[in-house]
């Protein structure tokens, strides 16, 4: 419900403060749901308050795992054949959706870089990501 009329109070009047206070709420309730992070960035930067976007993509890369995948012959193999459905994980990780939130509201590459995790699996979203946006070093 807060993070309902969070979105609500920034999408009626453009109030961040009241819309911040709802949203907040919602995020003490529950502060490891990486769903609720990404929709409270996403509200934050739908409503131009693009420093709590960011400080939520932050949050969001740091409390996602879902592109880690466990070391095996099978993910060397996917990783140097750039499968498509490798990638296609990737870029549906809430990782990726962190750094796209970081992207729309910093527009700083090494901005976005740097809320990654320093891994070699964050780095593969990381990759992926600057390769989707053709903004590949």
């Amino acid at each position: 419900q807060h993070l309902a009329l969070g979105q609500i109070y920034a999408a009626a009047d453009g109030n961040l403060r009241r819309a911040d206070a709802q949203i907040s709420l919602a995020l003490a309730a529950y502060p490891v749901n990486a769903p609720l992070r990404l929709s409270a960035a996403t509200i934050y930067l739908l409503a131009g308050g693009r420093a709590e976007a960011l400080e939520q993509a932050r949050k969001l890369a740091q409390l996602d795992d879902s592109h880690i995948i466990p070391e095996s012959a099978e993910k060397r193999l996917m990783i140097e054949r750039r499968a498509p459905w490798y990638l296609a994980r990737l870029r549906a990780t809430y990782l990726f959706k962190s750094l796209e939130i970081a992207w729309r509201a910093s527009g700083d590459i090494n901005l976005v870089k740097s809320i990654a995790p320093q891994t070699a699996d964050a780095r593969a979203v990381v990759d992926a990501f600057l390769e989707w946006k053709g903004l590949e070093e």
